[in-house]
């Protein structure tokens, strides 16, 4: 906290010396920054062995975190391996997907884990404290919502469209609360 004084200007100096400055305004000091900020660019979703984030510019051997939206939430270290070419690399880039999945910016990458994932988020960087957050995906009637929750507030949110008709899972409350557990696939 910081204290600042406040005193009246120039015209009152001859004031000051009878009655001084007024009392001290306290100031709060700024919050210390966040360990880990979940910003669009940064945070991705997984399917397989691909990684499909808000950005082009990723390189190989870029290191990442994947954070399983199962229950648990349990976390690997991977690494960028290069572009997804096509649906032989990332299946979100199937021809009957790819038009879907490429709206809004989206880049897809190979990348390389020590365990096998189904779906999963990935966080750019490694040693992030995940602690307080929750990760979820659950189906909708045409692809997968994935989303990531700090608090009880929806922090980021990424969709997959499939290609056909899924059966839907999702809660109808997913879209503005946090789960009381991560809810799986």
């Amino acid at each position: 906290m910081v204290t600042k004084w406040s005193c009246m200007g120039a015209a009152g100096a001859v004031l000051i010396s009878l009655v001084g400055c007024e009392r001290p305004v306290e100031q709060q000091s700024p919050p210390p920054p966040e360990q880990l900020t979940l910003a669009a660019a940064n945070v991705g979703w997984l399917q397989g062995s691909c990684l499909a984030i808000q950005r082009t510019d990723l390189t190989a051997a870029q290191p990442l975190t994947v954070v399983s939206t199962g229950a648990g939430q349990a976390s690997q270290t991977a690494g960028i391996v290069r572009a997804a070419k096509d649906g032989t690399d990332c299946p979100a880039l199937l021809p009957d997907r790819a038009a879907g999945n490429r709206l809004d910016g989206w880049g897809f990458y190979v990348i390389d884990t020590p365990q096998p994932i189904e779906m999963a988020i990935g966080i750019l960087g490694t040693g992030h404290d995940l602690k307080r957050y929750r990760f979820q995906s659950c189906m909708t009637s045409e692809g997968v919502q994935f989303s990531a929750w700090r608090e009880g507030k929806q922090v980021w949110n990424g969709y997959e469209y499939l290609g056909y008709d899924s059966e839907a899972n999702c809660p109808p409350e997913s879209a503005t609360t946090a789960p009381e557990e991560p809810v799986g696939r």
